[in-house]
Order: C-alpha cells, then sequence, then structure tokens
C-alpha cells in the first residue's frame, strides 16, 4: 500500500475434512492487514490484524458461519550471520461461530510459534519449530470444548533465485507430542514474485 511498511493480502484456504465423509472445498477467507513496524538487520516486528469471514459451508464443517478478528504479533531476531529466530503469538475471535448442527458459541483462540534456523548458505536453510495452541470450537449451544496441541518441526528449505521471483522449496518432519496423535510428513513450495517493481 506505496510503501513496504503497510501490506493487504488475502488468505483463502481450501481443506479437507478428517470425519468419514471427508469434504472438500473453501474454508473461512481472511483479509490481512500487516504493517512493518520495525525493520533493521538485527530485528523485524510485523503485527497484523485480520478479518474472517465466514465463505466456508458450515454444514460440512469447512467454516465457522462467523465473522471475527485475528491478531498476530511475529518477531524476528538475526542471532548473527548464521543463526536466526522468529516468535509468533496470535489470538482469534470469533461470535456465534457454529458447529455443523448450527449450534452457536463464541469461540476464543491462542496460538504460538518458535523457530531456530541455521543458514547453512544463502539458499538452504536447517529449520527446527515449534507450534502451540489452544483452540476453542463449538460443541453445543453456548458451550465450547478446547483442544491443546503442541507440534515439534524439524526440516529444511531450499530457495532457488530468478532474475524476477523467488521460489523457495521446503520439506519437514511434524512430531505431534500432544495430544500425541504421532508424526507425519510436510511439504510446501513458496514463490515471490515482484510485481509491479522494475
Amino acid at each position: 500500500m506505496g510503501t513496504q511498511d503497510h501490506q493487504l493480502s488475502v488468505t483463502v484456504p481450501y481443506s479437507r475434512t478428517a470425519d468419514p465423509a471427508g469434504h472438500s472445498g473453501l474454508g473461512d477467507v481472511l483479509l490481512n492487514y500487516r504493517y512493518q513496524w520495525l525493520a533493521n538487520d538485527i530485528a523485524a516486528v510485523a503485527p497484523r490484524l485480520s478479518v474472517v469471514f465466514p465463505s466456508g459451508d458450515t454444514d460440512k464443517g469447512l467454516g465457522v458461519g462467523a465473522t471475527g478478528l485475528q491478531m498476530n504479533l511475529p518477531v524476528s531476531v538475526a542471532i548473527n550471520d548464521q543463526w536466526v529466530t522468529h516468535l509468533n503469538v496470535g489470538w482469534t475471535y470469533l461470535a456465534d461461530a457454529k458447529n455443523t448442527t448450527g449450534q452457536k458459541a463464541t469461540n476464543t483462540s491462542v496460538s504460538f510459534g518458535g523457530s531456530v534456523i541455521y543458514l547453512m548458505s544463502e539458499t538452504f536453510n536447517l529449520m527446527f519449530e515449534m507450534v502451540g495452541s489452544g483452540k476453542e470450537s463449538t460443541t453445543a449451544e453456548k458451550t465450547v470444548g478446547r483442544e491443546v496441541s503442541f507440534t515439534l518441526n524439524p526440516g529444511f528449505r531450499y530457495a532457488i533465485n530468478t532474475d524476477a521471483a523467488q521460489i523457495v522449496l521446503g520439506a519437514a518432519l511434524p512430531v505431534e507430542t500432544i495430544p500425541g496423535r504421532g508424526f507425519g510428513v510436510f511439504l510446501y513450495t513458496s514463490i515471490e514474485h515482484s510485481v509491479g517493481e522494475k
């Protein structure tokens, strides 16, 4: 929005539910505003405020049918030329969030995450991340249940730089320690393109 200090973005989730029916579709869309409050060679702080729009199908478990707010405070610190750490704390508020049967309750959730990254080179990084959350969901009319989770996530990422974009490939092995449902494989790709820049 004029400068990098003020940024707007949209999060459009597409997912598949874990229930036996296995519904797939669009989830609740987020409109995000991020302010680059601090950015220098040592630290970066960029708080984000998001509005949650009820675009997912509540009957299929793909959304909560309620408008809400989400806030995140991420902090990045460069310890030295090879080690970087990231911290993030988040809060989500959803008024009258629905379950699949149409019952409503106010949901409040918190999350936190952190990582330590070792820069083996400019394009290859080793990563160790952890994330935890206390997430509420509607279980009955005006009644919520809370699920607590904590996951450790060792992995790596590799960047491919071109004149117009950076393509990042990554892989990790998340291990859920609370409630302890096991481990999995996480693969991702991101593309950053300098839109409008010369």
